[in-house]
């Protein structure tokens, strides 16, 4: 277990993970400003809705490090370690997360912890589809589009639930559903296990 810990970075997914819930905390209501396509301005996208991309990515890199060949021979169930892993990094983040909401110290804490969870997801589901490397290569690319198309003023929708606030129901549950299908495809087993996640 150390070993397989030590093969997967698993320090580096912890302070991945610390750091990013300190800088959701410091931030308070900074915003990137980025171009909307559709509101033909520049808009301010909260940083604690950003920053958990980060964590992931980090997540992602230590899934995919280690001695895949050794791991499908491997006496032990390292696939469970695998989703035991995701899950654990995922419930801090939302818990502690929720816990910043709760204290009035960060209003988006638990936003930011939902979206670690569904950019997880999202990862997890390219890694299944597009490989070890090309994981975190979906929920960047799915942040950017949501970020450049911009949410209307009025209400978010649904699809851009990674802009919604920490009481939005559907964007949680649109999270929620995605971090469960990238876990159940991380379950299955690929024709190539060297190309998995």
């Amino acid at each position: 277990m150390i070993l397989w810990m030590r093969a997967h970075n698993l320090l580096s997914i912890l302070l991945g993970l610390a750091g990013m819930l300190g800088v959701v905390a410091i931030s308070g209501g900074s915003t990137v400003p980025a171009p909307s396509i559709l509101q033909e301005s520049l808009i301010g996208t909260p940083l604690a809705l950003i920053v958990p991309l980060i964590s992931v990515a980090l997540l992602m890199h230590g899934l995919a490090g280690g001695p895949r060949e050794l791991e499908l021979v491997a006496g032990r169930a390292t696939r469970f370690y695998r989703v035991v892993l995701v899950a654990s990094v995922c419930v801090c983040a939302l818990g502690l997360g929720l816990l910043l909401t709760l204290s009035g110290l960060q209003p988006l804490g638990f936003a930011a912890g939902r979206n670690l969870a569904g950019y997880t997801g999202a990862a997890l589901i390219g890694g299944f589809f597009l490989g070890r490397h090309g994981a975190t290569a979906i929920p960047t690319a799915y942040l950017f589009l949501v970020i450049l198309t911009g949410a209307p003023p009025d209400r978010v929708q649904v699809w851009v639930w990674p802009l919604a606030d920490s009481g939005d129901v559907p964007a949680a549950v649109v999270s929620m559903t995605t971090l469960a299908i990238g876990i159940l495809l991380t379950r299955c087993n690929r024709r190539d296990p060297r190309k998995q996640l």
